[in-house]
């Protein structure tokens, strides 16, 4: 049986850690570095969609544990109702939350094309003799690599992130549904 305020608690520690350890990359001065190798703010963009993944995250969690307190689904907001109906409506808010966490991949990924689209505009193959020209080439083609791999790093770590926080969360609606399975069981034989 899940206990009241189990799914909420091990969000909170998950992404307690996970902000302790954001936070120790900050010290070490990472996290500027990242922030200075995307000129385009993509990554920005990415950690805004992380934060809105997050915060959907947490609601969930609230209200999982809400449910599990009331030993019903009725704070979910479903009413009573089949077990297969809460089935189903878990299943597509949290699928949310999943969708959430795949598109920072994909974000990341159109950022690295971006940082490569910008690294090789920077290239002028009829330039490439004229040493006063190479400098400014090359420096271009730094800033595009930099966006590409910043965006590819920074959509990865987030996805994996939410991912942890989306199978937090999954993992308490099953437990919750096992819950309510065993409960209407046993009163269907007592």
């Amino acid at each position: 049986m899940m206990a009241k305020g189990q799914v909420l608690l091990r969000f909170l520690v998950l992404n307690i850690s996970g902000f302790a350890l954001l936070f120790a990359a900050w010290l070490q001065g990472w996290v500027s570095q990242l922030i200075s190798g995307d000129g385009t703010r993509i990554s920005a963009g990415i950690a805004v969609v992380f934060l809105g993944g997050l915060g959907l995250t947490a609601l969930r969690a609230l209200r999982i544990d809400r449910a599990v307190s009331a030993g019903s689904a009725a704070p979910l907001g479903y009413g009573l109702t089949s077990i297969d109906a809460i089935r189903i409506r878990l299943g597509e808010e949290l699928g949310t939350v999943r969708n959430i966490a795949n598109a920072l991949v994909f974000l990341g990924l159109i950022g690295t094309v971006v940082g490569i689209v910008i690294a090789l505009s920077a290239v002028d193959p009829d330039a490439v003799a004229d040493p006063a020209k190479v400098a400014p080439m090359v420096a271009e083609l730094v800033d595009g690599m930099g966006v590409a791999l910043t965006t590819t790093l920074v959509g990865a770590v987030l996805h994996l992130w939410l991912s942890m926080n989306y199978r937090l969360i999954a993992g308490g609606a099953t437990a919750f549904l096992a819950t309510l399975i065993d409960a209407r069981a046993r009163e269907q034989q007592g």
